[in-house]
């Protein structure tokens, strides 16, 4: 019997934090589908994002069986060179994210020939032009730094699509991605997706939901904004941690701002299991974001019957083709309101139309994927 592959994966959050999104959940995924033929081995801050305190009942600084990976709670975020170096040996070594301290430390020890291990980095949506407008001079000089110092040798890259690769040479450069791969996100497998139903509807009214980080990033404000101008009754709920409190807080504003029509509500963080129990209870998931790898939150929408209203910035540029929801290019602003306004002026039948082609595009994502 051949050998099992032994994967160390380093990842600032893992389960069970849920509050990071979509990467966390990517890895869950894969080692919770490839568990079987992997060895998966988990280095990761023993808190969640935003949240000083380790997790209860969980101990740290040693390895825990958690699921089909074992996981290493760590303490101390700041790991030490000698610390990484302690986990060479493993056929291969996962990053994730070029800007966590673990990544360029261990891409440090890599080029000074003090890691034996495969090396991939991951770049989980990073170099989206969305992602690089925010704190860019920042990260011009990590790109800089890492070039110069030749941290990008001898590794290889994994991408999530070929639009992730266009935008990694883009900002990188061509000469700089050498080798990669293109592996692309893993959604959790549902295996009974019939039990998942939407409620019925009433024309003039609709139930809009939007779930995510809330930063700059995810563009709630503009969303805000554009729902202001529709007509009808609107149930409008927010979900998501509260990453940057500043962002929220002009988004506060501009919510209390809303005409009377329209009644929200943010109603706290939702843990990874139960995002379908919430996205099934709406009409619509907004999500005019600037820029995702995948979308693990759109997928879900898909599965639970909640049409997803989202930016062009996704890989996901086939819902009008399939009928099961609209892309919006995001200086198109008056078109956001159009589409809106189509929903919320649809019956109970009408709308049941653009829920049941979701049954398509979700069948046809899982076969790809399983």
């Amino acid at each position: 019997m051949e050998k099992m592959k032994k994967i160390l994966i380093l990842t600032a959050y893992y389960y069970p934090g849920f509050r990071s999104g979509g990467p966390q959940q990517s890895i869950m995924n894969m080692v919770e589908i490839f568990g079987n033929k992997c060895d998966f081995y988990i280095l990761t801050h023993n808190h969640d994002l935003g949240i000083e305190k380790p997790y209860r009942n969980i101990q740290s600084d040693t390895w825990l069986e958690v699921g089909k990976a074992k996981v290493y709670y760590c303490s101390n975020n700041i790991y030490s060179f000698k610390f990484l170096k302690s986990f060479d040996g493993f056929d291969k070594i996962y990053l994730c994210e070029p800007y966590q301290m673990h990544s360029y430390k261990i891409l440090l020890l890599n080029r000074i020939n003090k890691i034996e291990s495969q090396i991939y980095l991951a770049t989980m949506g990073c170099f989206s032009k969305g992602a690089i407008s925010k704190k860019k001079f920042k990260k011009k000089i990590f790109w800089i730094t890492f070039k110069t110092l030749g941290l990008y040798k001898n590794i290889k890259w994994s991408f999530s699509s070929e639009f992730e690769k266009k935008d990694a040479i883009r900002v990188i450069g061509k000469k700089y991605i050498q080798e990669y791969l293109i592996a692309e996100d893993l959604p959790r497998k549902f295996l009974d997706l019939s039990e998942i139903k939407n409620t019925e509807k009433k024309k003039g009214y609709i139930k809009i939901v939007f779930l995510s980080r809330i930063c700059e990033m995810k563009n709630l404000l503009q969303l805000i904004t554009e729902v202001s101008k529709v007509k009808g009754n609107i149930i409008f709920d927010i979900y998501g941690t509260i990453e940057d409190k500043k962002y929220w807080n002009k988004c506060e504003k501009m919510l209390n701002k809303l005409p009377n029509n329209i009644v929200w509500k943010y109603k706290g963080t939702v843990e990874s299991k139960d995002v379908l129990n919430v996205l099934v209870h709406y009409d619509i998931f907004c999500l005019p974001t600037l820029g995702e790898n995948f979308g693990h939150v759109i997928y879900e929408a898909l599965v639970a019957g909640c049409i997803p209203i989202i930016s062009d910035r996704t890989p996901w540029n086939d819902l009008d083709d399939n009928h099961c929801g609209n892309i919006i290019p995001l200086k198109n602003k008056s078109m956001f309101v159009s589409i809106l306004q189509r929903y919320i002026d649809m019956s109970s039948q009408e709308i049941t139309y653009y829920q049941k082609k979701q049954c398509y595009m979700r069948k046809k994502n899982i076969k790809k994927v399983f």
